[in-house]
């Protein structure tokens, strides 16, 4: 029995003597892999820190990119805004040049009309009432700082009917 325990007792101390080298090699073995993987970690990092710089200066570019972007959006803004005020200004340019066109027409109508050959006035016993364009170039031409004179021999009508259509321009 006592070799018997002696043999177990040998047995058990082989064991663990095994035991503690398998343990001291799996210590090992695993210290160089945990090693091998922070060594690996360390160097991935390093590249993600390398590009996280890369990518902060390419940041840095499109910012300021998007800053120029937006000067040039506030110029782009502010010609538009006076384009618009030259284009409300040529408009009412247009409608004003219109409206000076009309009235040269009316004039240059009535200025033909006056150069025409002039036929004798009209007597006084005339029975033809002024038509609309007449009452209108006598209160034309009077307004025009025209004497009744003038406009009795531009128009080639009686002192009383200008004065005549003179008054009744005045009551209306």
């Amino acid at each position: 029995m006592k070799k018997n325990s002696n043999i177990i007792n040998e047995m058990r101390l082989d064991f663990e003597e095994q035991i503690k080298k398998e343990l001291a090699e799996i210590r090992i073995s695993a210290e160089n892999e945990v090693k091998d993987q922070i060594a690996h970690f360390k160097l991935s990092v390093q590249e993600a820190i390398k590009n996280c710089f890369l990518k902060a200066e390419q940041v840095s570019f499109a910012l300021e990119k998007i800053s120029s972007f937006d000067e040039y959006l506030a110029q782009i803004e502010k010609r538009f805004a006076d384009l618009h005020i030259s284009r409300e200004w040529l408009t009412r340019a247009e409608i004003k040049f219109k409206e000076i066109n009309k009235d040269v027409m009316f004039h240059l109508n009535l200025l033909k009309s006056l150069m025409k050959k002039k036929p004798k006035k009209r007597s006084v016993l005339s029975k033809r009432a002024p038509n609309q364009m007449e009452r209108d170039s006598v209160l034309l031409l009077k307004k025009n700082n025209w004497t009744i004179e003038e406009i009795c021999n531009g128009l080639n009508m009686t002192r009383g009917e200008v004065e005549l259509l003179l008054e009744l321009a005045s009551k209306e």
